[in-house]
């Protein structure tokens, strides 16, 4: 699978001093947790912090691997049963 790659300018005076990540937000409609996750893990160009504030005319190019599903894993965890039949139990 590919990347999507978002290349995004500031070219509105409504924009100039937002902060980045919601500046992103707002133009990817990527939920801002999602958003500071690719800002930290280098996938923004260029790279800078999620608190910078934008300025007219700055481009940025976004990369958004695809989302991966989570493996859940199995935990030994000690447990007390206080009650179990066919249909309940209870801890």
């Amino acid at each position: 699978m590919n990347d999507n790659v978002f290349h995004i300018t500031v070219d509105d005076e409504n924009e100039v001093g937002m902060r980045l990540d919601k500046f992103l937000t707002l133009k990817t409609e990527l939920s801002r947790t999602r958003i500071l996750f690719l800002i930290k893990n280098g996938y923004l160009r260029p790279q800078i912090d999620a608190d910078t504030r934008v300025f007219l005319g700055q481009s940025f190019e976004l990369r958004v691997p695809p989302v991966q599903d989570a493996i859940p894993l199995a935990q030994n965890i000690p447990l007390d049963i206080l009650y179990e039949d066919n249909d309940i139990i209870v801890l």
